[in-house]
């Protein structure tokens, strides 16, 4: 089999049931669970290393209603009527020590509850009966027991991998179709916490393991197979991060504060994305003293301080001008929209014209102050050419 789809090969000589273990550990690394289904329903102690290889019984002599089940969802765990022909202790009569704890973790539940229980923290599609009746596939196939378990209390549960090694469904998952075995929600996306356990795909799918980087590189997987993404997340999953009033901490290193600068100064397009200068930026920087007008400064203006000298020199000689032109971005990340006017403003002492030589400019602002005479009135008591 090619393509992504194809899970990890075992080394040769390697146990076969220890293969399927360590492929469903690994593909499923980060995972609370390592199964999408649930493992040891009810806290029932059945040791089946004792009954499959000592005893040789069949799975299905405690697990009959496999071999009809369709769902994933059902209950396959056997009841006291089917493991007191072979042990009629197996009774709910006596002390709790006794009668229930030789085979249950506490006190065992309803049944009934149980079955619910179980059908809500399925998360797939299964059909036993066409798998265990029809194409008479052994039960330990896709249920290894491990040979260095010696109580072996419970079989393995197959992961991914497994399924797909019989079941490459490529065509399904080229259009990023993954409700043939996945269970949806309301919301139209897969079923992601079955029992509380929260799902996320394998390494070898398209690189989207979710594993610590994954919040910086999500992106180019974002972009090259959305359909996929869109299969569990939604747009609020998105805009919770990129259009939130809080923003996550994790997408910085640590000690960003010292050396965020050099990405701002660059005009790094990744910062507007979460953050608005005239609001993030300048708040903070008046904190820190870096703001013009910040309460921290302590008399001594900021410009002095982070600017050269005659960054600000009347007659044409200053460079901050040419610096704004270059990238406003960086100068709004600490100016408001004041600090211009107080120099440049038909209404200010200095009133030093932002504008280019008159016979450049008065054709171009007649037209300008048609569209937007507002823009205008910021620094003009009237609009100046109508």
């Amino acid at each position: 089999m090619e393509g992504p789809l194809r899970p990890p090969h075992p080394p040769p000589g390697l146990h076969p049931g220890l293969v399927l273990l360590a492929a469903m550990a690994a593909l499923w690394a980060g995972i609370t669970a390592g199964s999408l289904l649930d493992s040891r329903s009810a806290g029932v102690q059945a040791h089946h290393r004792t009954h499959i290889v000592e005893k040789k019984l069949a799975c299905t002599a405690c697990h009959a209603g496999a071999l009809g089940s369709t769902k994933a969802g059902d209950l396959l765990i056997p009841s006291g009527s089917a493991c007191r022909p072979c042990h009629p202790g197996a009774t709910c009569e006596g002390p709790l020590e006794e009668a229930c704890q030789s085979c249950h973790e506490g006190k065992p539940g309803s049944l009934l509850a149980e079955r619910m229980k179980h059908a809500k923290k399925t998360a797939i599609k299964f059909d036993h009966s066409s798998h265990a009746s029809t194409s008479k596939i052994a039960c330990t196939k896709c249920h290894p027991l491990d040979p260095e378990d010696p109580d072996a209390s419970d079989p393995g549960l197959p992961g991914m991998a497994l399924c797909i090694s019989c079941h490459p469904h490529s065509d399904a998952y080229a259009s990023d179709s993954c409700t043939p075995c996945h269970i949806k929600t309301k919301k139209g996306t897969l079923k992601l916490d079955p029992g509380g356990k929260k799902l996320a795909p394998p390494a070898w799918m398209s690189g989207a393991l979710h594993d610590g980087a994954w919040v910086l590189d999500h992106a180019g997987a974002a972009a090259t197979r959305p359909g996929l993404c869109s299969a569990c997340h939604t747009d609020t999953d998105c805009a919770t991060c990129h259009a939130g009033k809080v923003k996550p901490a994790s997408i910085h290193p640590g000690d960003w504060v010292s050396f965020h600068p050099v990405s701002a100064a660059l005009g790094d397009l990744r910062c507007s994305s979460c953050h608005s200068y005239q609001e993030f930026c300048v708040t903070c920087h008046r904190k820190a003293g870096a703001a013009w007008d910040s309460p921290a400064s302590l008399g001594i203006p900021s410009g002095d301080v982070f600017h050269p000298e005659g960054w600000y020199t009347l007659g044409g000689q200053g460079k901050h001008g040419l610096e704004a032109k270059k990238n406003l971005a960086t100068c709004v990340s600490c100016h408001t929209e004041k600090d211009c006017t107080m120099c440049h403003s038909a209404m200010s002492s200095f009133s030093v014209s932002p504008h280019p030589p008159a016979g450049l400019w008065l054709v171009k602002c007649k037209v300008l102050a048609k569209k937007n005479p507002t823009t205008c009135l910021k620094c003009h008591a009237s609009v100046p050419c109508k």
